[in-house]
């Protein structure tokens, strides 16, 4: 599998790869899955530090004696651990489509390949030996 961090550090480099072998957008692809997933991780911990520190504010609202500022914090808390929720799920979710899509793809070709759409666009660089006829050859 490849890495997503040489993906995004050259996404050219891969794309050319990938089309010469007829997979064309799917380095965008793949930078675009992993700008989403780290833009749903930084909401995630974003909501996570939020309930922190809400969470010291509760603490010190209940050793004032403040009932009314406590449940309204409280109520922050509940509503902060929805988004935060929501965004691990999203994180997940991109994650596995991030992971599937990297999966599929193919090892990039050495630059000196040539473009071709199957195995008669190879070219023979030299060879050694004669072959031998065989006169029934049988399908492996």
């Amino acid at each position: 599998m490849h890495d997503i961090k040489a993906i995004r550090e050259n996404p050219d480099r891969f794309e050319r790869a990938w089309s010469a072998k007829g997979l064309s957008g799917k380095a965008a692809a793949a930078v675009a899955l992993d700008a989403q997933l780290r833009a749903a991780l930084t909401a995630s911990e974003t909501a996570q530090a939020k309930r922190n520190e809400i969470s010291k504010q509760i603490g010190q609202a209940k050793a004032a004696k403040d009932e009314a500022r406590a449940a309204d914090l409280l109520a922050q808390v509940e509503t902060l651990k929805g988004e935060g929720a929501q965004a691990a799920e999203d994180q997940a979710r991109l994650s596995a489509e991030l992971r599937d899509l990297l999966s599929t793809l193919p090892n990039l070709p050495d630059d000196s390949v040539p473009a071709g759409d199957d195995e008669a666009g190879n070219v023979e660089v030299r060879r050694w030996g004669t072959p031998r006829d065989i006169a029934d050859p049988k399908d492996h």
